[in-house]
C-alpha cells in the first residue's frame, strides 16, 4: 500500500518531470538551503537529474538524522556566512568536491555573491550559471556589476509564482510563534508587535498578526513599502519608537534589521522572532560584549539574554532561526506551493543549460504561467 507521503512524492516527481529537465553528464550542482525533510524530495530529484556535488546547509537547519539522507554522493558543509566571504575557503570546497567540468550554483541567500566575480580564476570547474531564490540574495548579487559576472544569474526571488509560498511562510511564522509563546503562557492577542520589513514576507506576517488581534506596527525603510503598509491599515513607525514599545518583534527584512547594540533600547521582556536565518536578519556579532545569556531562563525553544547596559532582558525565539521550521509549521499545504518555486529553479537551470550570456535574468511570465498550469493539473485538489 502506498503511503500518503509516498503518493505526494511521486506526484511531485511527475510534476517535475513534466518540465523536461535537461540532462548534462558534465554538469554538477552546488545547492544552498535549509535542509529539511520538506526539501528532501526536491534535493533527491535534482540529484537524479543533475548530480549534486555539494550541499550547503543553512546553520541550524539540519539534524543528525537528516544528514543520513543527504543525496547520494553529495558532500555537506554548514553555511556559515563569514566562511563564504573568504574566497580561499569557497574555492577549496569547490575544488575538493566538484569533479565534473561544469557547475551550476543554486543559491539561497547570496552565499556565493561575495566571491562570484573572482571565483572562476580560482577553481577548476567552469561556473555556467547561478540561480538565486531569495530577495536578500538577489540584493547581494546586485552589488556585483553585470560585466564582472562569470555567468548568467537567474533570479527567482521576485517571481509571481513565489507569492503563494511567501504568503504561507509568513502565516506559518506567526502560527509557530504563537504556538511557542502559548507554552510559556503568552498570547498574541492584544500584544504590541513590530514587524520589521513590509516586503512579501513581512506583509504576510503583519496581516496574520492583525487577524489574531495583535496590535501590529511596521518598521520599513523603503517609503514605497511604508505607504503600502499605511494603506493596509498598519501604523508605520521608526526603529527608535518600535524597540521600547514592542513586546514581540518579527524580523522580516533579510538584511540585518537589528544589531546587538539595538538591544540597549529594546523593551524589557521582549520576544524576538525571525522569518529567515539569524545571520541574515540580525547582526549579533560581539553579543558577548553587550549581553549575557541567562541560562536559568533559557530553554531549547528560547534563548534569554540580559543587556549589560540598562539591565534589559529579551528572548530570542528558536535561537533566532526561521520560525517557519519550528514545530513542523511547514505544513503539507505550504509544501505543495513550494513546488512552484522549485519548478522555477528547474526551469532556470534548463535556461542556463540552453546557453545564456552573462547578466541577470528572470523567467518571463509565459514560462511562469506554463509552470502554474502544470502545477494545477497535479496539485489542485478542488478540481
Amino acid at each position: 500500500m502506498v503511503s500518503g507521503a509516498e503518493m505526494i512524492d511521486r506526484n511531485t516527481e511527475r510534476f517535475f518531470d513534466s518540465l523536461n529537465p535537461r540532462v548534462d553528464n558534465e554538469v554538477s550542482l552546488i545547492v544552498v538551503g535549509h535542509f529539511t525533510a520538506e526539501n528532501q524530495v526536491f534535493l533527491n530529484y535534482l540529484n537524479s537529474k543533475f548530480n549534486i556535488a555539494l550541499v550547503i546547509c543553512k546553520p541550524g537547519s539540519i539534524s543528525g538524522e537528516l544528514m543520513k539522507t543527504l543525496p547520494k554522493g553529495a558532500a555537506c558543509k554548514i553555511g556559515n556566512r563569514d566562511d563564504f566571504m573568504n574566497i580561499g575557503y569557497v574555492s577549496n570546497i569547490i575544488n575538493w568536491n566538484v569533479m565534473r567540468k561544469h557547475v551550476i550554483i543554486v543559491d539561497v541567500g547570496g552565499y556565493f555573491s561575495y566571491t562570484i566575480a573572482e571565483l572562476q580564476s580560482r577553481i577548476a570547474p567552469i561556473i555556467i550559471g547561478v540561480v538565486e531564490v531569495t530577495e536578500n540574495g538577489y540584493q547581494r548579487y546586485m552589488h556585483t556589476e553585470a560585466s564582472r559576472l562569470p555567468c548568467p544569474v537567474y533570479i527567482v526571488a521576485r517571481s509571481s509564482i513565489k507569492e503563494p509560498e511567501n504568503h504561507l511562510v509568513g502565516q506559518s511564522v506567526v502560527i509557530a510563534t504563537e504556538f511557542l509563546l502559548r507554552k510559556y503562557g503568552v498570547m498574541l492577542a492584544g500584544k504590541e508587535c513590530a514587524v520589521f520589513g513590509y516586503g512579501k514576507l513581512g506583509r504576510s506576517v503583519a496581516r496574520c498578526l492583525s487577524s489574531k488581534s495583535a496590535l501590529t506596527r511596521v518598521v520599513e525603510a523603503n517609503p514605497i513599502l511604508g505607504v503600502q503598509a499605511l494603506a493596509a491599515g498598519f501604523p508605520v513607525i521608526g526603529k527608535d519608537k518600535a524597540l521600547p514599545m514592542s513586546e514581540i518583534i518579527f524580523g522580516c527584512t533579510g538584511n540585518q534589521c537589528l544589531s546587538v547594540y539595538d538591544m540597549r533600547a529594546v523593551k524589557n521582556g521582549a520576544f524576538i522572532a525571525s522569518v529567515t536565518s539569524p545571520d541574515d536578519e540580525f547582526d549579533f556579532s560581539g553579543i558577548g560584549d553587550e549581553c549575557v545569556k541567562i541560562k536559568d531562563a533559557s530553554s531549547e525553544d528560547i534563548d534569554a539574554y540580559e543587556t549589560i547596559h540598562g539591565n534589559r532582558r529579551f528572548y530570542m525565539l528558536n535561537s533566532g532561526r526561521a520560525m517557519n521550521f519550528k514545530f513542523g509549521a511547514l505544513s503539507s499545504n505550504l509544501g505543495r506551493f513550494s513546488r512552484l518555486v522549485q519548478a522555477e529553479v528547474i526551469e532556470s537551470i534548463n535556461m542556463i543549460l540552453s546557453g545564456r550570456r552573462t547578466g541577470f535574468y528572470e523567467l518571463d511570465e509565459e514560462n511562469r504561467k506554463a509552470i502554474a498550469a502544470k502545477w494545477l493539473s497535479f496539485f489542485n485538489e478542488s478540481d
